[in-house]
């Protein structure tokens, strides 16, 4: 029901004597093109086993869990699954608190907000903070200041009710790390792959090669800076980043006997989002 609407969904079934990263490892050899994975227990030691196994996994992927624990709430307490998370540091894990969580599962309902950004030549994955964003078929929870407070602190996603529409309030990983930020570095790890792959596959469709030469390297950098520069355009980095690569003669013998070619780097800084802002005036009579 969120807009846009995912295009995709992928469900996975957990046997009865099966533990979900058991499960999901089975799932993985059937269909592993998923991003970002939700799980229906909210027992934490389920949690704590998902977050580890998909943050072990290839790429950047994602674990969403949900909870109605009360004690995620309270500042004094340091052992529920957020704080636990948040302990742990986990960037590819997150935890969705809703009082309503046993049966409304609004981890799912933030992640078909977040996640089905549309790629186009403005927008794509990092175009978007993960916070203020409006949730559709959900309502937000009643918060003391003190409790939001908490919620924040143990980079716990919230979401309240503002203007008559329910919205996100967090937007952070377990580690303190923006959602966006995490989105955006997979989406531009798994583009920069699949670039550089089309253009050694484009050469082979033509019987051609990418030549271990300065112009062979030069044409996968033009790849990674065409790439960089869409990431720039979607509002993921700011246009200042830097590449190296290296010329042919600076390689090694045993990387050019094993058509590897290796030292290509690049800086770039994030583009980041505004979330809060402070004002300081003055009105003189």
């Amino acid at each position: 029901s969120q807009s846009p609407q995912p295009r995709e969904l992928i469900i996975g079934w957990k046997d009865t004597d099966e533990t979900y990263t058991e499960a999901l490892a089975e799932i993985r050899t059937v269909n592993d093109t998923f991003y970002a994975v939700t799980i229906e227990s909210m027992l934490a030691a389920d949690i704590l086993a998902m977050a580890a196994a998909v943050s072990a996994l290839p790429g950047f992927r994602m674990f969403c869990a949900r909870s109605n624990d009360v004690n995620i709430l309270d500042q004094l307490v340091t052992n529920d699954i957020a704080s636990q998370l948040k302990a742990l540091n986990y960037d590819q894990a997150r935890v969705v608190y809703h009082p309503d969580a046993a049966t409304n599962y609004a981890e799912l309902r933030q992640l078909g907000r977040c996640l089905p950004i549309p790629e186009s030549a403005t927008t794509g994955p990092g175009s978007a903070a993960w916070h203020d964003q409006p949730i559709v078929g959900l309502t937000g929870g009643n918060f003391t200041s003190s409790q939001r407070s908490t919620l924040e602190s143990k980079n716990c996603e919230y979401f309240i009710n503002v203007a008559g529409a329910t919205r996100s309030m967090g937007g952070k990983m377990a580690s303190s790390e923006w959602a966006d930020t995490i989105h955006f570095v997979a989406w531009l790890e798994t583009r920069l792959a699949e670039d550089v792959y089309e253009l050694m596959a484009r050469a082979g469709n033509v019987r051609s090669k990418v030549p271990f030469t300065d112009e062979g390297i030069a044409r996968v950098e033009g790849v990674i800076r065409n790439r960089l520069n869409i990431a720039v355009n979607i509002g993921g980095i700011l246009p200042d980043y830097t590449i190296s690569v290296p010329l042919r003669e600076e390689t090694q013998f045993g990387d050019r006997v094993n058509r590897t070619l290796k030292d290509v780097t690049f800086v770039a800084n994030l583009q980041g989002a505004i979330k809060f802002v402070e004002i300081s005036g003055s009105v003189i009579a």
